[in-house]
């Protein structure tokens, strides 16, 4: 695309077309100094005020001469007969004593705080001395601009932090001098950490180390980008601009022009929709055949189709043959079992848009629609209920019953979708398991418990989730047996192994009794009302734990375990 460049930008891609690759630059770890800490230990050591168990008046008016007597102590070695470095008098031990309890230990302790204060402080000046700034060098020009700016702003955070820092520091040598007195707080100016240059300079080193990778890429760029330039310029030389002006003023009219067209041809289209739909509505039992025909040939299946069979004579209606893909009539028992049921359901479905309640309430209730059908004939189901389950009006039901949970999952909406009610006036928002009751029926093998699923971290996720469900289930159930428990156990470690591609002699290896229990057990013909398997709950439940511990998979165990416990 032909596009003026300005001087700089010129410069800029001169210069990238020139470059040599420049080595991968390690990213910087700017200091990070918690200056609101540093604060606090400042202002606590500076508030302390320490008692003297003795005052020595000579000292107690001058904080130069306490300092200066301090210092004293610190130089001699306290023993007996020494003088005094300054004034060469004996130091006498009464002397030494009256010092002691002058300089006591909370004294001491004091002074070691404010010594400590001090070398932290200048251990973090040290560190912000050592964060280097960008080396222009190191590189690309593009980038020039960028690293002084990035370069200025370090040298400002740094030097903010410093005087800081010297604050703080100053403010510790006066409390030095002067132990006695309780100082007024430290109240600074709150300054900016090196969050923003710190990803400031990550970005710098990250684009320019990416532009190293993609050199050739970029060198090819600026090429195409000074070819524009040179193209612009011809363009303006011959005002190309003012021809293009009067294209476009074309193309409005041609766009326009199409538009009216359309809208032409739609109202053709509804009107011959419209008048399609009239024919069929007079003759509702073709209607239904040739929907039923559609949504066959809309999924591929052109192997057979149904024809209305019409018998005047014997004033039959609502009969149908099949006539396969060579125009010839073929007998319903040639028809799989599969493409029965498709039929069956789908003159259901579509017989149900015509049906008339005559004002009453209708339940629909399907009970495993699914059985013997392919995926092919499974996706015109789903979409047809799906259909369907939308438009269900206020006062009526529809009931889905199903064991197939892959089903479930692809013809239930989806759960993230919101949908508007009014709730006391007002309007609201509900979820999906609001708007549409979903239970989970259990079975101990006694009786069924029926819970609903009100929330998504409940919902079915896959068939497997499922198995972890109900060995839940049977294993908190009061009056489920230890027998049941074996069935989902031994699914469960059967598509385990299968997704992990585990034999049988790897997975079992070190407790080969467990396959055993989980076969056996599940092939008897004893009474559900006998516990042959020898076993508790909390036995199989550990025999199923050690199985994914010993093949590395004890985590495996524990969240889908915690995730469906009750």
């Amino acid at each position: 695309m032909a596009k003026s460049l300005t001087d700089e930008e010129l410069t800029t891609h001169k210069d990238t077309i020139k470059a040599d690759k420049k080595p991968d630059i390690d990213l910087v770890k700017l200091p990070s100094v918690n200056l609101p800490g540093y604060l606090q230990s400042t202002n606590e050591i500076i508030g302390t005020c320490v008692a003297q168990s003795s005052i020595l008046p000579e000292l107690s008016s001058s904080p130069k001469k306490q300092q200066f007597a301090r210092i004293g102590m610190d130089t001699h070695e306290h023993k007996a007969g020494e003088v005094c470095a300054f004034c060469g008098s004996k130091i006498t031990d009464e002397r030494w004593i009256a010092l002691g309890n002058h300089f006591n230990d909370e004294v001491k302790k004091l002074e070691s705080r404010i010594e400590l204060g001090i070398q932290l402080i200048e251990q973090e000046k040290v560190k912000l001395d050592s964060a280097k700034e960008a080396d222009l060098h190191q590189y690309y020009g593009k980038y020039a601009v960028q690293i002084e700016a990035l370069n200025t702003t370090l040298k400002l955070r740094k030097a903010e932090h410093k005087a800081y820092l010297n604050d703080l520091k100053k403010a510790l040598e006066d409390k030095r001098n002067n132990l006695f007195v309780k100082n007024d707080p430290l109240n600074p100016e709150t300054i900016v950490d090196f969050t923003a240059v710190q990803g400031d300079y990550t970005e710098l080193i990250t684009d320019n180390n990416k532009f190293s990778k993609d050199l050739e890429s970029e060198q090819n760029k600026s090429r195409d980008a000074l070819r524009y330039h040179e193209i612009q310029k011809k363009i303006d030389t011959f005002k190309f601009s003012d021809e293009s002006a009067l294209l476009v003023t074309l193309d409005t009219l041609n766009i326009a022009a199409r538009d009216v067209l359309q809208k032409r041809q739609k109202e053709l289209s509804d009107k011959q929709t419209e008048r399609a739909d009239l024919i069929l509505q007079t003759k509702d039992e073709k209607k239904i055949a040739i929907k039923i025909n559609d949504l066959l040939k809309n999924m591929g299946v052109t192997s057979f189709e149904l024809e209305l069979v019409n018998d005047e004579d014997e004033n039959q209606k609502g009969q149908y043959q099949i006539k396969g893909h060579n125009g010839i009539v073929r007998p319903v028992t040639a028809l799989s079992k599969g493409e029965k049921n498709i039929i069956a359901f789908l003159y259901f479905m579509l017989d149900l848009e015509r049906a008339d309640s005559q004002g009453k309430p209708r339940i629909v209730v399907l009970d495993d629609p699914m059985t013997s059908n392919d995926d092919t004939m499974q996706y015109i189901m789903i979409n047809e209920i799906q259909k369907h389950y939308r438009e269900v009006k206020s006062g009526n039901f529809f009931v889905l019953l199903t064991h197939n949970v892959h089903f479930y999952l692809n013809v239930r909406p989806n759960t993230g979708t919101k949908y508007k009610t009014k709730v006391g006036g007002e309007n609201k928002e509900i979820s999906f398991y609001e708007k549409y009751g979903i239970w989970h029926l259990f079975s101990d093998g006694k009786k069924s418990t029926i819970r609903a699923i009100s929330k998504g971290k409940n919902d079915f996720k896959t068939s497997y989730e499922t198995l972890w469900k109900e060995l839940s289930f049977l294993f908190n159930a009061t009056d489920a047996t230890p027998d049941l428990m074996l069935g989902p156990s031994r699914k469960i470690c059967e598509t385990y192994m299968h997704f992990s591609k585990k034999g049988v002699d790897v997975f079992y290896v070190d407790n080969p009794s467990a396959k055993k229990l989980f076969d056996v057990n599940q092939h008897s013909i004893d009474d559900l009302e006998a516990e042959m398997n020898g076993k508790t709950k909390d036995q199989i439940k550990d025999i199923l734990k050690e199985l994914f511990t010993k093949n590395g998979a004890e985590d495996h165990f524990n969240s889908h375990w915690k995730e469906n416990e009750t």
